[in-house]
């Protein structure tokens, strides 16, 4: 009765080894195959816990890369658009010096003021830029920025983009900042589509003196112009810095990932050698083992 005791706990004993040794064998096939260190959560709890945490840090830098790629799109169309403004009131400033010294009132001043009123639209055009479909000049607005007209028809408010947890970038001009706040009944102190409005007017019916003054006008709506360049050459730095800083960290959370999750291929190898010798080994003294205690049994 002692014996066949003895021989039930040493099957026992050895169906557990076996079982191990051959967990261990099916563990490196496993990593070899998916190249990851474990599958179910349960294999390895801190370690999931670990990368859980690191997966979540890393859709949130990717969000947060997401949102400086669009910051840097509204930038470069606004600092696109501020330039080509800028172009076209210094061809404004130059037809107006033109018609000055041709003599106000002349053919060529009304030549001058047919192309002043040109830019004019042009620039109305300019003032409508979007990008992704939205007026980049019009605030928060769904409206075009200002009509034909040169009305603004939207609004001061802000756009922005979360380039971190702690850092909103402001990605937009609106359009008064830019081109100046309406004033009908002072066009020359008013937004630069009533100055050009005026500039040519003058310049058709021979005032000198509103057609000078309009050179001061203009000087003073390109240094608009001029001050919002500088404001989105500042952010476009921010950006820069803020875009390598998020490269840096996806990196970093990457390899952070990658540490926690991914199989070393040869260490997997020579583990699964290892293991299958191992296990071979057991299973050689298993059979000899309980033949003899089989032998011992019957006796």
């Amino acid at each position: 009765m002692i014996g066949r005791i003895s021989a039930q706990s040493t099957t026992a004993q050895f169906q557990r080894l076996n079982a191990a040794a051959e967990a261990k064998v099916n563990k490196f096939n496993q990593q070899i195959s998916s190249g990851l260190l474990f599958e179910n959560p349960s294999e390895s709890p801190a370690d999931t816990s670990l990368l859980l945490g690191n997966s979540r840090r890393l859709a949130r830098i990717q969000q947060y890369s997401r949102n400086a790629t669009s910051a840097n799109q509204w930038l470069a169309s606004t600092d696109q658009a501020l330039q080509s403004a800028n172009d076209s009131m210094t061809r404004a400033r130059t037809l107006v010096v033109q018609g000055l010294n041709t003599g106000a009132g002349t053919d060529a001043a009304a030549a001058a003021a047919a192309e002043i009123r040109q830019i004019r639209d042009q620039l109305i055009g300019t003032a409508n830029t979007t990008q992704g479909g939205r007026a980049i000049f019009s605030g928060t607005a769904s409206a075009p920025a200002y009509d034909a007209a040169g009305t603004y028809l939207g609004d001061d408010g802000a756009v922005t983009r979360a380039i971190d947890t702690y850092e909103i970038l402001q990605v937009n001009a609106t359009g008064p900042n830019v081109f100046g706040t309406s004033n009908p009944t002072d066009p020359m102190n008013g937004s630069i589509f009533e100055q050009l409005g005026a500039i040519a007017d003058a310049l058709e019916s021979g005032d000198t003196a509103t057609a000078s003054q309009g050179l001061d006008a203009i000087d003073s709506s390109m240094q608009l112009v001029r001050t919002e360049l500088g404001k989105i050459g500042a952010s476009v730095n921010r950006l820069d810095s803020a875009q390598i800083r998020l490269d840096d960290e996806q990196v970093a959370t990457r390899n952070r990932i990658s540490q926690t999750q991914d199989a070393d291929l040869a260490e997997a190898v020579m583990g699964l050698r290892a293991a299958e010798t191992g296990y071979e080994a057991l299973m050689s003294t298993t059979a000899r083992t309980m033949s003899r205690s089989l032998l011992d049994f019957m006796r």
